[in-house]
């Protein structure tokens, strides 16, 4: 295993999901990485963003700092729409230091990817897909990383279980 990925070994994934009952769909299938991987999750459902940035500053201060980060969340230019309101990249950037790997599971997050630079390693979606696709790509995806891959193999591996449009959509801020 690369040093770079020792570190997360033991490590868990925060998995932050909006209101829409479609996007649980993610959820069970991280439940399927857990099993298969041992990578585990916390959850927050109908994720605000009161509630997303205490999940961050309770896991640092009990000194296991969030690395690896699941947003199923939609997005826009303006933002990140969490239950309470759309949160912007400047006000996301102010909360992500520390994250390694964040998956914003959602369509047209790629403008707001661009201002995420506090993160070495960002993916996102520019265009609709469904549900069921973003799933997909989530289980595969999640379960390479807990299989220690790097992320870019991880991704590109993780495509090949997906409809083959869907990786025209997946943008790599790295």
């Amino acid at each position: 295993m690369p040093a770079y990925y020792e570190k997360f070994t033991g490590r868990t994934l925060l998995v932050c999901v909006g209101p829409d009952s479609a996007l649980m769909l993610d959820l069970a299938a991280l439940r399927a990485v857990r099993s298969a991987t041992g990578l585990n999750f916390h959850r927050v459902l109908s994720a605000t963003r009161f509630k997303f940035a205490d999940a961050l500053r309770r896991e640092r201060n009990l000194g296991r700092p969030v690395e690896l980060l699941h947003l199923a969340l939609h997005a826009s230019p303006e933002g990140v729409a969490f239950a309470d309101g759309v949160a912007d990249g400047s006000w996301l950037s102010e909360r992500l230091f520390g994250v390694r790997i964040m998956l914003l599971a959602s369509c047209r997050g790629d403008s707001i990817g661009d201002w995420l630079g506090v993160v070495p390693h960002v993916i996102t979606l520019s265009e609709d897909i469904s549900h069921e696709d973003a799933a997909v790509l989530t289980q595969h995806f999640w379960h390479n990383i807990g299989l220690s891959m790097e992320p870019g193999p991880a991704l590109d591996e993780a495509l090949t279980h997906c409809p083959p449009a869907v990786s025209e959509y997946v943008v790599r801020h790295w």
